[in-house]
């Protein structure tokens, strides 16, 4: 894995320590892996325009439904899923401050 310009599996090879960030990070199982795929592409089901949209409810329904999810199950994913997106249009929304932030202290420069 690679973040921050360097490869974990690399540095470590190389005697380096591990950073943090990497070793708090938790273990994903199968189903973990399985929903954050989801929530993937589920993400490409949003309106976009002055912003970003949340994933529409129809969409996370028929996605359930054509995995031939169980009702209790349905109501298990729709609930991950809005969490997940929850969270991202947060984070993006955060990214999109920071940049806007950034732009204009670059324009008051000299």
């Amino acid at each position: 894995m690679a973040r921050d310009g360097w490869s974990v599996e690399v540095g470590l090879r190389k005697g380096r320590d591990a950073p943090d960030w990497w070793l708090d990070e938790p273990q994903l199982g199968p189903l973990d892996v399985w929903v954050i795929s989801a929530f993937w592409t589920l993400s490409s089901c949003r309106q976009v325009g002055m912003g970003y949209g949340q994933i529409p409810w129809t969409a996370i329904h028929a996605f359930a439904k054509d995995r031939k999810l169980s009702f209790d199950n349905r109501l298990i994913f729709e609930h991950l899923i809005r969490e997940m997106d929850s969270e991202y249009l947060a984070w993006h929304s955060n990214e999109q401050d920071k940049r806007r932030k950034a732009a204009a202290d670059q324009k008051k420069s000299p």
